[in-house]
């Protein structure tokens, strides 16, 4: 992992978060932000939002907090690039890990933020709400209000910006609802308080005040990346808040269709003929907060894809067609001209030219020769001309094969005779 780049090490502990292996992923990534170069601040937000993430998942909310908190430092700077939902995802695991650590009014603050960013994406905010009541009824009980004040050092918390009304006058709960990160849709039934899919958000830098100024911004098509091991190709869809609803996924064994509806509008990701064939039943679907992931199972494990997709024709063909057009009417300077034609009677013209006089006469006709020969001929006219120097051409490639033009057969012209630089006469054959 030494050898690794930042953005390498931080892909790798996607990978094993992705696989549930949340120790290696917290190693990777705290191997990306080791060797992580000043510039890189947004692949250093990432290792910190993620590794808070994976902290979380081993109920190390303690860390998980610093983690958070140290992401949302970088995002306060003004980062570009960010994906849709990232910074809303990161003020959420830092509220969850205040929330276990019992520090109630940080936990509040930072869910109020991640409230907001959800609200301008139009995305349900109904769990922030659940929690941050359970928060409002924590900071009400006088003991937890102590120890509140003794861990924040009597210091004032930040005022936050004013979330949605929250009901405040209902009793405290008896017990504290556990509050984690669903990564992953189950069957069995989830407590009344745990977080669901996060929606998307435009980046903080723009939404200081919920439903104020800017133009509404056109939703752009989602981006994947894939990687794989051994025995599963897995293609992660970068696109926070997508649901089930949302989602047209066909796999075949050979076969992947991906239509997202984004904002009443749809869009086909994929739809292409994979690399090589996959276990249809074995693959799987996994909705994430922040992407899709797809885990298509390799019909043959230990089987490494060149490339994510294959070709095959039978698959281009059972596509839908766009319908025929008709023929639009014709331009007033449109051009009616058969040009197929028009070149087929330059080629005539060319060959029924008669040639120039003289020297120019005799190059045309073997050029003409040499036009319409066969492989043989050519290559008879080829050697003779070069290797003799110029003195012979012929179409006999029998005849010429066999002669060594620049030897014992070298022929000089009538009156002229081959010398060497040093003035020394070559001997020639006599030119009858």
């Amino acid at each position: 992992m030494a050898d690794l780049s930042a953005e390498a090490s931080l892909s790798l502990g996607d990978s094993c978060q992705v696989d549930e292996n949340y120790t290696e992923a917290i190693d990777c990534y705290a191997a990306a932000l080791s060797v992580a170069r000043k510039s890189e601040d947004l692949v250093k937000f990432r290792a910190h939002s993620h590794k808070s993430g994976a902290l979380l998942k081993l109920d190390r909310c303690d860390e998980a907090l610093e983690d958070a908190q140290e992401a949302l430092k970088l995002l306060s700077s003004g980062l570009s690039g960010l994906r849709s939902g990232e910074g809303e995802i990161c003020q959420k695991r830092k509220g969850l890990a205040a929330f276990q650590l019992k520090k109630y009014a940080e936990a509040k603050e930072a869910l109020q933020h991640a409230m907001q960013l959800a609200t301008l994406n139009n995305r349900t905010v109904e769990e922030y709400k659940k929690v941050i009541g359970i928060c409002d009824d924590r900071l009400k009980s006088p003991a937890t209000a102590a120890t509140t004040k003794a861990s924040t050092g009597d210091k004032k918390a930040t005022p936050a910006a004013p979330a949605a009304s929250t009901s405040t006058d209902k009793p405290a709960s008896k017990a504290a609802p556990k509050v984690e990160e669903v990564t992953e849709e189950k069957e069995e039934k989830k407590p009344e308080h745990v977080f669901k899919t996060i929606g998307s958000l435009v980046p903080e830098s723009s939404s200081r005040v919920a439903g104020t100024g800017g133009a509404k911004q056109k939703p752009q098509m989602p981006k994947y990346q894939y990687y794989q091991d051994e025995k599963w190709m897995k293609i992660a869809i970068l696109e926070a808040g997508i649901t089930e609803k949302d989602v047209h996924i066909h796999m075949g064994t050979k076969q992947l269709t991906v239509i997202i509806k984004k904002k009443g509008i749809e869009y086909t990701v994929i739809a292409n003929v994979l690399y090589t064939e996959i276990d249809v039943e074995k693959s799987k679907v996994l909705f994430k907060g922040e992407k899709i992931l797809l885990k298509l199972k390799k019909q043959s494990e230990k089987y490494e894809w060149h490339e994510l997709f294959g070709k095959n024709e039978e698959f281009k063909s059972s596509l839908p067609t766009k319908p025929k057009v008709a023929a639009a009417p014709p331009r007033p300077y449109a051009s009616h001209k058969d040009w197929d034609k028009v070149e087929k009677e330059v080629v005539q013209e060319e060959k029924n030219e008669k040639p120039p006089p003289g020297e120019n006469q005799m190059n045309k006709f073997f050029q003409q020769i040499y036009a319409d020969a066969d492989p043989e001929t050519k290559r008879a006219m080829i050697k003779s001309y070069q290797t003799s120097g110029g003195t012979v051409l012929s179409c006999n490639w029998d005849e010429v094969k066999k002669k060594d033009y620049e030897g014992k057969d070298r022929v000089a012209p009538k009156g002229m005779e081959w010398k060497n630089w040093e003035g020394d006469k070559y001997p020639v054959k006599e030119d009858d």
